[in-house]
């Protein structure tokens, strides 16, 4: 039996002229299948969905091909999914995409997050998707591109990351008396 696939048909008609097939692609109409974010009934509903948030939550859930061996749903703030998840559905910004091989499922949710305006990560020991961007629009003072830098004055240097070294911090921390209520104050 071949539970949990997708079948896809080709046939393909022996002739002369027919010597490779470069470029074979599929479009599937609804979706992967997955619990919906939006959802009133509190992810308790499966359905087709091409919401970034919702295929996100399932490959970080899912026990069978994602992450749910580590990453329970404790461990995610699913408001902050649904809210992504809404301004996804808001905007039309859909995930139509394959993951084709192995992949860090961190990574790739950090960068996708990025192509649908949304920032990952994770905050109080909880994984998180918000807005990258605020509501309001922000002003613009100046804009500075290659058209108004004067020539030479400006460079741009990085480093790669397996160059960074790890920060370290230390804090010391004291309280201040402000000496009002002493003797000699």
């Amino acid at each position: 039996t071949y539970d949990n696939m997708a079948v896809a048909g080709l046939n393909i008609y022996s002739s002369t002229e027919f010597t490779q097939l470069p470029q074979f692609s599929a479009y599937v109409l609804g979706g992967r299948k997955c619990k919906l974010l939006l959802d009133t009934n509190n992810l308790s509903t499966e359905g087709p969905s091409h919401l970034f948030p919702d295929i996100l939550l399932d490959l970080m859930t899912n026990k069978r091909y994602g992450a749910g061996e580590f990453v329970s749903l404790d461990m995610i703030d699913v408001d902050s999914f649904r809210d992504a998840a809404a301004y996804c559905q808001q905007k039309n910004y859909f995930y139509d995409g394959a993951i084709a091989e192995t992949t860090n499922l961190r990574t790739w949710a950090a960068d996708h997050a990025n192509m649908h305006l949304l920032q990952f990560g994770e905050r109080d020991g909880k994984f998180f998707l918000k807005k990258a961007f605020p509501e309001d629009a922000v002003v613009i003072k100046n804009i500075f591109s290659a058209g108004n830098i004067v020539e030479d004055s400006f460079e741009f240097q990085y480093l790669n990351p397996e160059d960074r070294d790890a920060i370290r911090v230390s804090v010391l921390y004291r309280s201040e008396d402000d000496g009002v209520g002493d003797n000699g104050g």
